[in-house]
């Protein structure tokens, strides 16, 4: 499934490409120096796990072909499969770094430490609520697609080197977001 939803947003996109006015390609280069953007990702899975995850962001490009940004993460997870049913909340923030190769302006290297907490009772033995830690670094190749002035979709292919048994997503991580220049 991830590696069709994959496909059909490369496909998808390479029309709009061919949409570029040429007259005004300078509109589509990378931000310049000291330029700010905000955006994030949304997330929705229904069935027997439900989550909901909201990740706003917001970063700037201290040179040319370099940004660094931070956000923060909520994510609602109901999982039925356990009975009583297991529903977590969790909260997190982030800082990450992104480099645009010079030739190639839509593609870009992810680099973003993470942490995660969240409470549960799932692992405690004495029923008491506990709250589990996580320190997540990912790293991966990204894809930019201009929707217009310095506004863009990504789509990002990560993986965690921190991955553990409370890791709540496996590798590699496909995130697609967007990024809205201010």
């Amino acid at each position: 499934m991830k590696r069709f939803l994959t496909l059909a947003i490369l496909l998808f996109s390479l029309p709009v490409l061919a949409q570029i006015d040429e007259s005004n390609y300078d509109s589509y280069a990378l931000p310049y120096k000291n330029s700010y953007f905000t955006g994030g990702s949304l997330g929705l899975q229904f069935g027997s796990v439900v989550m909901i995850d909201v990740s706003p962001q917001i970063g700037f490009f201290p040179l040319e072909h370099i940004s660094l940004g931070a956000g923060f993460t909520y994510q609602y997870i109901s999982d039925r499969r356990y009975n009583p049913r297991y529903d977590i909340n969790v909260y997190g923030g982030r800082a990450f770094t992104r480099l645009y190769l010079p030739i190639f302006e839509s593609l870009f290297a992810h680099i973003e430490y993470e942490y995660m907490a969240y409470r549960t009772n799932m692992f405690n033995v004495n029923g008491d609520m506990e709250w589990i830690k996580m320190n997540n670094f990912f790293v991966g190749p990204g894809y930019r697609q201009r929707i217009g002035g310095r506004s863009a979709i990504n789509l990002m292919v990560l993986w965690n080197f921190n991955e553990s048994e409370y890791s709540l997503y496996s590798n590699p991580v496909i995130r697609i977001g967007a990024d809205i220049g201010l």
